[in-house]
């Protein structure tokens, strides 16, 4: 064991570790069961008034440790969006990019630029993941993106952003759950981020 990373503020329930990914001197912990209000980067992590809209955590190494950098929650968070259920970390030749999942994501839309406040009863657990930057020179980690399956949109239940995997700027996210009840055949979107940080 060469370290123990845990929250500084906890809640019963917050599931932190349910998701982690490493790469280089940041560490991207997942939180879905955290149940913070707070939208976007930042903001009170001892709320309680969104149970289960979850969480993430950026953690960098400083030669001996791993030290809290960044607090990440949902554009628009909802009880029972379970953000963090997934997280991935990469890079690019500018900056650092952490994609987070909320497969119970209920807004509706379809790719890149999809509305998060978009949201019906139609749409329920259809998914979402939103991206997260920081310039590698340095700097604070900023909402960039809010990707949806589809098109148009993906199926009732589908549960895009359920798993994931970012490997420089291309992004593979699951929906076990496309094209909804009874069929759930499940899919995988590849998606280029190319342009992220450009």
């Amino acid at each position: 064991e060469t370290g123990l990373v845990k929250p500084g503020t906890v809640h019963n329930g917050m599931t932190f570790g349910s998701a982690v990914s490493l790469h280089g001197a940041v560490l991207a912990v997942g939180a879905p069961g955290h149940p913070s209000c707070a939208a976007g980067v930042g903001g009170n992590r001892s709320d309680t008034g969104c149970a289960y809209a979850g969480a993430a955590y950026v953690y960098r190494h400083n030669g001996t440790h791993y030290v809290e950098e960044e607090f990440l929650k949902a554009l628009n968070p909802r009880p029972h969006y379970s953000f963090g259920r997934s997280i991935s970390v990469s890079s690019n030749a500018t900056h650092e990019i952490i994609a987070v999942g909320s497969p119970n994501d209920a807004s509706c839309g379809a790719g890149w630029g999809a509305d998060p406040f978009n949201f019906t009863f139609s749409c329920m657990n259809t998914g979402a993941v939103t991206v997260f930057t920081r310039p590698r020179s340095g700097g604070s980690w900023v909402a960039v993106g809010f990707l949806k399956g589809g098109p148009p949109r993906s199926s009732f239940s589908a549960q895009f952003g359920y798993s994931m995997s970012l490997q420089g700027s291309r992004l593979a996210a699951g929906a076990p759950y496309e094209t909804g009840p009874p069929a759930e055949h499940g899919a995988v979107y590849v998606l280029d981020l190319a342009y992220v940080g450009s």
